[in-house]
């Protein structure tokens, strides 16, 4: 359960990004990481678009994104982040020109055009507002002072009709979230049927009929649905229709692992993951926005190409200044730790390679270790599917696809490479957040490696060491793992969280989570934790000894969430020997990683706060009355991928520099259209 906020100010260089992140993020866990396509797809078979490409810009310092083509085409609309932290809407002419700040607002961005081109829509950070301002297409300029569209709290992410009469967007509500409607002229805004956990916004139907929109959040329920904008009930859809009722453009771009090579580096796909064409576009470039990135007709292509590199830092647990591996030219994200704790394990580029590198955390030279498994096609989380090491540093477990089928294969592995030991071909769960051994460590406990295997209408929670048969420790139901359910090991005791309601129905205050114990394979479940107020926990961890059960607690309202830290002491026999308290976190809007020191006096947490909705990993006391530190709050680019050290000092992450960026146009004329 990550949950985004309203987004007042950016403190970073790169927020703006962070709300495309989330998005996406969001997106992958319903339509096959936004729009990648599905496992074992034939790209080699799909046909390949080379579209007449146009850099319109290059900037040093501007970090452009959200780019809008005008619908005469002689306007391009975007948003910008500077180094500096400030952001403004832009524009250009398609044919390359000066750029001009076209509305001087730091927390104006999402620009969209009206279909005539006269008026322009954006989001408001500011007032959480949707905004209209008319426009002059001949000077390229305003003609008239902003409008508030929206009176309530609305999300980012909004979409206009077809015809530019209405304005769908989304609230926090009881329950969840809902989807709205509103006149794009001002006026009463009225709900439609659509509710739930998460709702992403695809697009309008070409007719206006209906608003398409994802919920990720449905359990085995995830999907595509769409819902009547004259009150008619959703609905899922299963095959996406064609004619007027189908979305407009709806398309999603992603990277081709080795695409470049093969003369097309990027892939085109639907919104149900199915490959349409292979393009070939600028190197680095992006263009994932559904509903924003294509022109209505399909026959445009906006991108954007940045010169971002992201380096690892160390950073003491304890206070001083973080230390950077290396020049900051890579993209690089750490693995993890040596057993001792004195080496950082971290991924990159060799000679156009990824390899395993190996860097002493107190300096010096880095060196290879082995090379980086095959896992697949890329997710856009790279947590999603990780690698852990085994305590002595030796091997490491990863998982890919597993052909025909929807689950993934388990693999055991020297870290030098060598001879692989295929685990299971139906694995459910290998994440590094949802299934974590005592401390908070990813897939460890005892020694051996954990994982979730697929059993018909069960899963079961299983133990393996590097060589040997795995061990059973628990068979859970379905609906007890899986996004949302986290999962934590010490010995032969499970934690786990159920809810009170059912599959698929909205979160409800009312309705709180329980965290249960049970004690080996056939122990009886007892509730440690049910805390009115909370309505969901995430991340259930046990502290090194065994003795507490820490979880990230979301405490909610109608339009906001607000994240504390649920701790409660539990007996080796699973019985409450404290009772669950909630210590107060300056996070809110979106938590996960919770880690235990070593000690057990503090735990670390990455999440955001306020007033700008920057991600932090925080230090939060437990034993005493100290006040959570922000550690990375030094930091002027994205935070990401922390990973605390077996003795709790160190603190290894991977960071962005930014370097600018370049705005492309792609045309590809009836090359799609033929393509589908």
């Amino acid at each position: 359960m990550n949950r985004p906020h309203c987004f007042p100010r950016s403190r970073r260089s790169t927020a703006r990004r962070i709300l495309a992140a989330l998005g996406a993020l969001a997106l992958g866990f319903s339509f096959g990481a936004a729009g990648l396509p599905a496992q074992g797809a034939p790209f080699s078979n799909l046909p390949v678009i080379e579209p007449r490409l146009t850099r319109i810009i290059g900037s040093d310092t501007l970090q452009i994104q959200e780019p809008a083509l005008s619908p005469d085409g002689r306007w391009v609309l975007f948003s910008t982040q500077t180094p500096a932290g400030g952001g403004y809407i832009h524009i250009v002419s398609s044919q390359g020109d000066v750029v001009r700040r076209l509305i001087d607002d730091p927390n104006a961005l999402e620009p969209v055009w009206f279909p005539e081109g006269n008026r322009i829509a954006y989001y408001s950070r500011e007032n959480l507002a949707i905004m209209t301002v008319p426009f002059d297409g001949r000077r390229g300029q305003l003609a008239g002072r902003p409008q508030r569209v929206t009176l309530d709290r609305a999300l980012p992410w909004f979409r206009l009709s077809p015809d530019g009469r209405w304005i769908a967007y989304r609230i926090w509500s009881e329950g969840g979230m809902t989807i709205r409607v509103v006149p794009s002229s001002g006026g009463t805004a009225r709900a439609l049927g659509a509710r739930g956990d998460m709702i992403i916004l695809m697009d309008w139907s070409a007719d206006g009929r209906f608003v398409y929109y994802g919920v990720p959040s449905r359990g085995s329920q995830q999907g595509l649905f769409r819902v009547a904008v004259d009150g008619a009930a959703p609905e899922e859809v299963r095959e996406l229709p064609t004619g007027e009722s189908a979305p407009r453009a709806p398309y999603f771009v992603a990277p081709l692992p080795g695409g470049a090579a093969a003369g097309s580096s990027h892939i085109i796909s639907g919104l149900h993951g199915r490959p349409v064409a292979r393009i070939a576009l600028p190197q680095n470039a992006s263009a994932a926005m559904p509903g924003r990135t294509f022109t209505p007709d399909g026959t445009r292509l906006l991108a954007v190409v940045s010169n971002t590199a992201h380096p690892v830092r160390v950073l003491p647990v304890a206070g001083g200044a973080p230390r950077q591996l290396g020049e900051a030219r890579a993209d690089e994200f750490p693995l993890g730790w040596s057993p001792d704790g004195n080496e950082i394990l971290f991924a990159t580029q060799l000679d156009g390679r990824n390899a395993i590198m190996s860097a002493p955390v107190s300096g010096g030279a880095a060196s290879e270790i082995g090379p980086m498994p095959d896992r697949g096609p890329p997710q856009r989380d790279q947590w999603r599917n990780p690698i852990t090491f085994s305590p002595d540093g030796r091997y490491l477990m990863y998982s890919r696809p597993t052909p025909e089928s929807q689950d993934r294969t388990l693999v055991i592995r020297p870290v030098a490479g060598g001879d692989e030991r295929v685990v299971t071909r139906s694995l459910a769960v290998h994440g590094a957040f949802r299934l974590v051994g005592p401390g908070g460590t990813p897939n460890i406990a005892g020694g051996d490696f954990l994982y979730l295997e697929r059993q018909g209408d069960r899963v079961e929670l299983r133990a393996t060491p590097v060589d040997g048969s795995s061990r059973l420790l628990r068979s859970l139901a379905a609906t007890d793992v899986g996004r949302g359910k986290p999962i934590g090991v010490f010995e032969d005791r499970v934690a786990y969280v159920q809810y009170e309601r059912p599959e698929g129905v909205p979160l409800n205050p009312s309705a709180s989570p329980r965290i249960l114990v049970a004690r080996g394979p056939g122990g009886t479940p007892k509730v440690v934790a049910a805390v009115p107020g909370v309505i969901a926990f995430d991340d259930v961890v046990w502290s090194p000894d065994g003795r507490w059960i820490a979880a990230t607690a979301y405490v909610g309202s109608a339009d906001s969430n607000y994240i504390k830290v649920a701790v409660v002491g539990v007996t080796p026999e699973g019985n409450v020997s404290s009772p669950a308290r909630l210590i107060d976190t300056p996070t809110t809007g979106s938590a996960w990683g919770l880690r235990w020191l070593p000690d057990g006096s503090a735990i670390t947490l990455y999440g955001q706060s306020l007033p700008d909705m920057g991600f932090d990993v925080w230090l939060v006391p437990i034993r005493n009355s100290g006040r959570p530190v922000a550690l990375t709050r030094d930091e002027r680019g994205d935070v990401a991928f922390n990973v605390l050290s077996p003795d709790g000092r160190y603190l290894a992450y991977r960071t962005s520099v930014e370097r600018g960026s370049s705005l492309w146009l792609a045309e590809l004329g009836d090359a799609l259209t033929r393509a589908r």
